[in-house]
């Protein structure tokens, strides 16, 4: 009987630690889907050297001739790389978002993604995206080599003393 009663307390005690858990487990945005299919689309078209086309997934307000000639650079980086072989998309950054949503009060969602190249290369970014009349736009595309990558999107730079 002691046993039973044991084995009882101690699967309720695990349901209500999963619970717990799960309750304080970042989630999933409902926009965070798109969100990630506008960074894929992205390196998709910067892999196929369409950079118009890909600047047409970043909000307007973030274009210039300076983001195009960065953009411009990032899609001869991929190339001299091979190409993408595989774009893996991680767990959504709810801190970064948090973050941004407190400094802003806009919610947005920033996608973690590793970029594999055909030459072996990794390549770590996180896009920040927010939805403008329903629409994925991203403003801000962060990578470095320094995250753990064997190269980033941008150019590689050392630190300065």
């Amino acid at each position: 009987m002691k046993i039973r009663f044991d084995f009882i307390a101690t699967i309720t005690m695990a349901v209500l630690c999963l619970s717990v858990y799960a309750a304080q487990s970042p989630s999933t945005s409902p926009t965070f889907g798109a969100a990630a299919e506008s960074a894929k689309s992205f390196l998709k078209l910067l892999d196929e050297g369409k950079v118009d086309d890909a600047l047409k997934l970043w909000d307007s307000k973030a274009v210039d001739a300076k983001l195009k000639a960065r953009i411009e650079a990032q899609s001869a980086k991929l190339k001299s790389f091979g190409g993408i072989s595989r774009v893996d998309v991680g767990t959504p950054e709810a801190r970064a978002g948090q973050k941004y949503e407190k400094q802003t009060g806009e919610k947005i969602d920033v996608v973690p993604v590793e970029i594999i190249c055909h030459d072996g290369n990794l390549l770590l970014a996180t896009f920040s995206v927010r939805h403008k009349d329903g629409a994925p736009k991203i403003f801000l595309v962060e990578s470095l080599k320094e995250w753990g990558g064997t190269a980033s999107l941008d150019e590689e730079k050392g630190y300065s003393h």
